[in-house]
């Protein structure tokens, strides 16, 4: 009977928090969703990563996202945590490896000028430039 009620109380608890899984944050930052940044993003997911190492903070640079970005950065977000983001658009491969490069390569000024000013980034904090012809899966 203590483990019936053990494995209901662990489903249950599966079932209750996988909403607030990295993977859905990250895929409500990709959506532009800021409701549902809102509702999902806490101090334990706001660094979550995405197969590439991507965060929530990158993607929402990526996107120009100023407003997302805050709201992470609010929630304890890393805005300098590396990770790859692959974008193969006209058949020519952009590869970023953290917010800054990601904002800055997609020509996204305010999401540059609220890292720089807002999150702390110092502009010399480039990162690795890995944009030559590189194609991810």
């Amino acid at each position: 009977m203590k483990n019936s009620i053990i494995l209901v109380a662990l489903l249950f608890c599966m079932t209750a928090c996988s909403s607030k899984s990295g993977a859905d944050l990250i895929e409500a930052v990709k959506s532009n969703d800021l409701e549902k940044v809102k509702k999902i993003a806490d101090s334990k997911n706001v660094n979550a990563t995405d197969e590439m190492n991507a965060t929530p903070a990158m993607w929402a640079a990526y996107n120009g996202n100023i407003e997302i970005l805050d709201h992470l950065v609010k929630k304890g977000a890393d805005v300098r945590k590396k990770g790859i983001i692959g974008i193969n658009t006209e058949n020519i491969p952009k590869t970023y490896t953290n917010a800054l490069i990601a904002a800055a390569g997609e020509g996204h000024l305010d999401a540059v000028k609220y890292l720089v000013e807002k999150a702390g980034v110092h502009p010399d904090e480039k990162g690795d430039c890995l944009n030559h012809f590189m194609i991810y899966p």
